[in-house]
């Protein structure tokens, strides 16, 4: 902790744990998102006042989707909302990849400092006595400490990492997903075709994912 600490305020691994806290907590269903967008498809294009739309974005909890009705009911251009909701995305793509790399830093930090803990009682357990029951004692201290330093590390910290690495991706294809369903929006494109084409894109990460 201490370490840590020296290598990062106390208020980003404050941060840290709250995005792998966030990491465990249940995703909104990708087909829930797309009856969403649907929804939200359908009110725009059959002639409905924008600011219905506005409305109905205003009851969206808070995200990329809400972010994306506000756009369309401000009237932003197709470029501009396209480069913006991309800059979004990735932000939301960098807080989980930070996260990871503090959560895979301090996974190294424990190891480091079991064998450090090794390293010492082996130099005991060398030099410093002929008690058989006290060298036997640094052998003991000394693997302990490699365990405890494996333990954090690896049996630890790693699968909060991975973890964090397979929320990303999931987040990934959400934000992918609400993209495409904004602009199809804007693009008064049919609901049908914007329902197509989103299911289109689950099927085929399913059918990846299953492989």
């Amino acid at each position: 902790l201490s370490v840590a600490l020296m290598v990062y305020p106390w208020k980003k691994l404050i941060w840290t744990a709250r995005m792998v806290k966030k990491a465990f907590r249940p995703l909104d269903k990708a087909d829930g998102t797309i009856q969403a967008i649907v929804h939200l498809a359908r009110t725009y294009r059959q002639g409905w006042d924008i600011r219905h739309l506005e409305r109905q974005g205003e009851n969206l909890p808070p995200g990329l989707l809400k972010t994306g009705v506000e756009l369309i009911a401000y009237q932003w251009d197709r470029g501009k909302m396209k480069e913006f909701l991309g800059q979004e995305a990735a932000s939301v793509q960098g807080q989980y990849e930070n996260a990871r790399m503090v959560i895979r830093h301090l996974s190294q930090i424990a190891l480091s400092l079991g064998v450090l803990g090794t390293v010492v009682n082996f130099i005991r357990f060398l030099g410093l006595s002929r008690d058989l029951r006290e060298l036997a004692g640094y052998a003991a201290v000394a693997f302990l400490s490699l365990f405890y330093g494996v333990l954090l590390g690896k049996l630890g910290l790693v699968p909060l990492a991975d973890r964090l690495k397979e929320c990303m991706a999931d987040q990934k294809f959400r934000l992918e997903l609400i993209q495409e369903g904004i602009l199809g929006i804007q693009d008064r494109e049919h609901p049908r075709a914007i329902r197509f084409k989103l299911e289109t894109y689950l099927a085929a990460r399913n059918a990846a994912g299953a492989i």
